[in-house]
């Protein structure tokens, strides 16, 4: 995903001084990605505080109904 890079990259910018706030970013790989390419994407791109969360199936993607990646979907403390 050409676009993911550079938007990972500014979102591992901010993930310090959002996790302080009680906010976190957790960026779900959506393709089938094992987790050795994962963190070869990290790496190249540069992100160094951002975890990852690997959700072959899609589900997160269909739950939220996303249509195009990347996506960014904030959810409260409440769901």
């Amino acid at each position: 995903c050409p676009p993911c890079g550079p938007e990972l990259k500014e979102m591992d910018r901010v993930a310090n001084t959002l996790t302080e706030q009680g906010i976190r970013i957790i960026p779900l790989a959506q393709d089938g990605a094992d987790v050795r390419k994962l963190q070869q994407f990290y790496a190249k791109h540069g992100i160094e505080v951002l975890p990852f969360a690997h959700d072959p199936g899609s589900r997160a993607m269909r739950a939220f109904s996303l249509q195009v990646l990347p996506s960014t979907v904030f959810i409260d403390a409440e769901g």
